[in-house]
């Protein structure tokens, strides 16, 4: 699998990387570790270098199964850390913003404790990027966390740090902000049904400081089949049945993109991948706990043909925005 470098940096991403936010059972936060860590090893040998517990509900559970399923250090491997306590702060500034309260401070030895400690348990894998949620507006919070991330960086604790971007915070000053204040790395939802929130970052921020991570590129499934799994009759257990008119509005969606397809040389999984990684600034293509035999079709990106560009720029005539 092909990787791409970070601009400013010597950090590569797989061109295909993986999320481990759900754990190790779909929909759940639960890690069962002996078939994580072959799940580990497997999306490893298909190429996937980077790997992503930034949103993992059980990041120390995955931290353990990333020491065990590669106890020799791995130069290629790059690997995004969150830190919940950060976060937390983060928005409890955010939310104390114009009230008689004194925000909340940053701890800098607390988060460089926090990630010795996740260094620690992580033995030879090495922590490359924390990510951080960021609010739309930027805060003298911010301005230190950015300021402690930058510390870390010159001492070679961690090599670059990056921001969640969401569609608000988008349209807020964070964003530029925090580019100008080192951060590298810019996660944003892009999917052939959803390229809005990726579209306002490009054209506030030069691509030339920051890569972008391409989140849910699948759609939460419409892309790759799994959402349709779910019928109107039934569902996952626990979970409510679509509703039919929800159902049949979202597959019109998805055959509309039956162009993507239609000279059978790509599934449009990997077609959803690809208009991803078309973009430009995309570093990375994430998936959310993907499955090997997913994994396994997308490792073989490089074989297939380009999407022609007038289909790409067919994709923004078709689907509604």
């Amino acid at each position: 699998m092909r990787s791409r470098l970070l601009p400013g940096s010597t950090l590569r991403f797989s061109e295909v990387g993986a999320s481990l936010g759900h754990g190790g059972k779909p929909h759940t936060g639960w890690v069962e570790s002996q078939g994580s860590i072959r799940l580990l090893q497997r999306l490893r040998s298909l190429g996937i270098t980077f790997f992503d517990i930034s949103g993992a509900a059980d990041a120390a559970a995955w931290r353990h199964c990333l020491r065990q399923a590669f106890p020799i250090e791995d130069p290629e491997l790059t690997l995004a850390v969150g830190v919940a306590e950060i976060d937390r702060f983060v928005g409890e500034d955010h939310a104390r913003r114009g009230k008689d309260r004194e925000a909340p401070r940053c701890s800098e030895s607390a988060l460089e404790r926090i990630l010795a400690d996740a260094a620690a348990q992580l033995g030879k894998v090495k922590i490359g990027i924390v990510m951080v949620s960021v609010p739309e507006d930027w805060s003298p919070h911010l301005e230190t966390l950015a300021r402690t991330l930058a510390d870390l960086i010159s001492q070679r604790t961690i090599r670059a740090w990056g921001i969640e971007c969401t569609a608000r915070a988008a349209e807020g000053d964070a964003l530029r902000t925090a580019i100008e204040r080192g951060a590298q790395v810019v996660a944003v939802p892009l999917s052939l049904l959803n390229d809005q929130t990726y579209l306002r970052i490009v054209s506030r921020i030069s691509i030339e400081k920051a890569g972008l991570l391409a989140r849910d590129p699948h759609a939460g499934g419409r892309l790759d089949g799994s959402w349709f799994a779910e019928t109107p009759r039934g569902g996952r257990p626990g979970q409510h049945p679509r509703r039919v008119s929800e159902f049949e509005s979202e597959f019109e969606g998805v055959l509309s993109l039956g162009f993507l397809t239609a000279d059978h040389q790509r599934t449009l999984a990997q077609a959803a991948v690809q208009f991803c990684l078309a973009r430009p600034g995309v570093l990375s293509v994430v998936l959310d706990s993907p499955s090997v035999g997913l994994a396994e079709s997308l490792s073989r990106l490089e074989e297939l043909p380009p999407i022609p560009p007038s289909d790409l720029e067919r994709v923004g005539r078709t689907v509604p925005r």
